[in-house]
């Protein structure tokens, strides 16, 4: 104590009271401070006790047993690398796994060294790939041996991927299914189904994902933790098969499930409420998906955490591209796609790539495009998990458009070329917006008649407004098209919302009503800004409103927002009869009736001008 005082790491009280001087200092007066071995062992099991939660604490426990000499027992090592996974140190977790091994080599013991594999070199994965086999071989129970199949299923796919063999994967599934049904126990055959499912529906097996999925899911004597796990899993494949009213109807059978699974894993609720999530997106309906977003809350004690954010930044990335705010979805975007190819972030797929294209293009970001669009054409090439033959066709739909501008003919080529490609797989959703470019690039009967068909096949109100909006423009129905494009406002589709109204503009045009046309062009502008104005490709209507004379326009202004005749006479010191005829020429000029009209095209006013009273007013 001496020692320490004269170093400066305790304040000596009396004969038997000492402080320490700072908290930081605990760990050098362990150093120098020789302590009784019991004393120690209390200590680092006092801390496990209040630890389990926070890695950061787990680890300290192992290093206050390496500081004080104590001999580990295998369950702290064993601890001890789960937490370094936790905080993304594979190194360290191999370290301690293979501490933990030469210790006592269990099943206990060899699956935080094999999991800590998986983020090594090839080699390093292909022993975790053995040391899974080995679980495997002397797992004692069902559960054991379902936890050995699902992660030597996941290392043999981390396997193909770094190899580049295609068909690595397919036999990594085939030997998951085989091994699967020689598991006796219902909860162990199911957990390796639930493997299955999500392999199924990160590539281009949607139907047999929800097939398997549904069949999990809507088993009532099944796991209830089992069945949300299959849940999620089967999320993806239902969106993109365009059965998202299907998902809605499934978190409605497994809510109590939630409740049952909640004190089990604290992510029960969050991931159930993400899929939920999902399911409104895939719907159309933005806003509440939103909703359900914003009450997502978990912390980083949960398990899981990490893989829930990444899915709640991936959803929220994409209702933002949907929104038509483009800059934040590539923001987040770029953040989720950092993960891509992580062996614990396999919910990062080929989909979130396609939609960082997307961004980029609406952003017009050619360069950033073309890259994403090369390195997801990479891990196709390698046939890298997660990756669909839909996404490629889509990514590239973007890149081609956004490299030639103003090239109507190749984009609307490159469109036709991606639905058909799309069409070729089980994802309608991809399909769909396809199919749909195409068509907003060039109207035809072919091209419409192929998105009716494709959008009737796809659950929810946003197919619904697609179907509307072909027949709308059929018709030449303007009115309908506005009213259309209204109601995607309310639904948060706001840059849909422009694109609708740019087509009422064309049908307004093309009718002869040059007010209803000069409304429709302001309106779709003004969603336009709201968005960002981000680049659309498709054939922008050219209306030109008439020009105002430089004092027709500032009383029109003030009539825009709201001043009465006598207030706009006062402020620009004019008779109020003058004031009359300056706003009927404003109103004639531009073809509109009324002052609420003037309001609709002259939206860059939006009462910024301060109704104070007039320093001299008018009698």
């Amino acid at each position: 104590m001496a020692d320490a005082e004269r170093a400066g790491l305790v304040i000596i009280d009396t004969d038997t009271t000492v402080r320490i001087a700072h908290p930081v200092h605990a760990r050098a007066i362990i150093a120098l401070v020789e302590q009784p071995t019991s004393l120690a062992r209390q200590l680092a099991d006092l801390r496990r006790s209040v630890a389990s939660d926070d890695p950061y604490r787990v680890l300290s426990v192992v290093r206050l047993v390496r500081t004080t000499g104590l001999l580990h027992r295998a369950d702290e090592l064993v601890d001890g690398a789960w937490a370094a996974l936790r905080i993304g140190d594979a190194p360290q977790a191999i370290e301690l796994g293979l501490q933990a091994v030469a210790m006592d080599r269990s099943i206990e013991t060899l699956r935080p060294l094999a999991e800590a594999l998986l983020h090594g070199s090839p080699a390093e994965v292909d022993d975790a790939v053995a040391l899974f086999d080995e679980m495997a071989a002397g797992a004692l129970t069902d559960d054991d041996l379902a936890t050995a199949l699902v992660g030597g299923h996941r290392a043999r796919v981390v396997r193909a991927q770094l190899a580049g063999v295609g068909s690595g994967l397919e036999e990594a599934q085939a030997q998951l299914a085989e091994a699967s049904a020689t598991l006796a126990t219902p909860r162990a055959r199911h957990r390796v189904q639930v493997e299955l499912v999500r392999g199924f529906s990160l590539g281009d097996q949607l139907a047999a994902a929800t097939t398997m999925g549904e069949s999990l899911v809507d088993r009532p004597d099944a796991d209830a933790l089992v069945r949300l796990e299959a849940l999620e899993a089967l999320a993806t494949a239902e969106v993109g098969l365009g059965r998202s009213g299907r998902l809605e109807e499934l978190c409605d059978a497994t809510g109590t499930a939630v409740v049952e699974s909640t004190h089990r894993d604290r992510t029960a609720a969050p991931g159930h409420l993400l899929v939920r999530a999902q399911a409104a997106r895939g719907l159309g309906d933005l806003d509440r998906a939103r909703q359900l977003l914003a009450r997502v809350a978990f912390t980083h004690s949960d398990r899981g955490h990490d893989r829930l954010e990444l899915v709640r930044l991936a959803l929220a990335a994409a209702m933002d591209l949907e929104r038509g705010d483009a800059g934040a979805a590539r923001r987040g975007l770029r953040d989720v796609a950092s993960h891509f190819g992580d062996p614990d972030a396999r919910e990062v797929t080929g989909l979130d790539l396609t939609r960082l294209v997307e961004a980029s293009a609406r952003l017009g970001l050619e360069d950033e495009a073309r890259s994403v669009c090369e390195r997801l054409t990479v891990a196709a090439t390698d046939h890298r998990f997660g990756i669909a033959v839909a996404h490629l066709a889509v990514a590239r739909m973007w890149t081609a458009m956004v490299a030639g501008p103003n090239d109507r003919d190749r984009w609307a080529l490159t469109a036709d070329a991606a639905a058909v490609a799309c069409g070729a797989t089980e994802n309608l959703d991809l399909t769909m917006r396809a199919a749909r470019q195409a068509w907003l690039i060039e109207p035809t009967e072919s091209r419409a008649a192929l998105l009716a068909a494709v959008a009737g096949r796809v659950q929810g109100p946003w197919a619904e407004s697609i179907c509307a909006h072909v027949d709308a423009v059929g018709l030449g129905d303007g009115a309908g098209l506005m009213d259309l494009a209204a109601r995607l406002v309310t639904q948060g589709r706001i840059l849909d919302a422009a694109i609708v109204a740019d087509g009422a503009t064309h049908a307004h045009a093309a009718a002869n009503e040059p007010r209803a046309a000069l409304l429709a062009a302001f309106f779709a502008d003004e969603q336009l800004a709201r968005c960002g104005n981000p680049v659309v490709f498709h054939a922008r209507p050219a209306i030109v409103a008439p020009t105002l004379s430089p004092r027709e326009h500032e009383i029109a202004e003030y009539a825009a927002d709201g001043w009465s005749n006598r207030e706009i006479a006062s402020r620009v010191h004019l008779s109020v009869r003058t004031v009359e005829g300056h706003i009927l020429n404003a109103c004639s000029k531009l073809g509109v009736r009324d002052r609420g009209e003037l309001a609709v095209l002259l939206p860059g006013s939006g009462g910024h001008r301060t109704r104070e009273a007039p320093a001299n007013p008018a009698p």
